[in-house]
């Protein structure tokens, strides 16, 4: 994922407005069991609003737990980025 997190500039996104998406790779199934085998705790989940629930009905949007899921392993890469 810290790849990934590269954007086509070849340098670290620190300011986190490119990532992983660039690659195609942000949406890939690869990541579904990865992601499901996640357990956290509070202290391990980011804050982040949802942009989402205004706009797309709750059937149509994924869990609150796959986003704590996805937000914990961006907070975990940007941690890695070098300064």
């Amino acid at each position: 994922m810290s790849a990934w997190s590269v954007p086509s500039s070849g340098r670290p996104d620190v300011g986190g407005d490119q990532g992983c998406w660039e690659s195609g790779m942000d949406n890939s199934p690869m990541w579904d069991s990865v992601m499901e085998r996640m357990w956290l705790g509070p202290e391990q989940i980011p804050e982040y609003r949802r942009a989402d629930t205004h706009v797309v009905s709750t059937e149509d949007r994924p869990l609150d737990a796959a986003y704590d899921r996805a937000g914990a392993g961006v907070h975990g890469a940007r941690l890695q980025q070098p300064a």
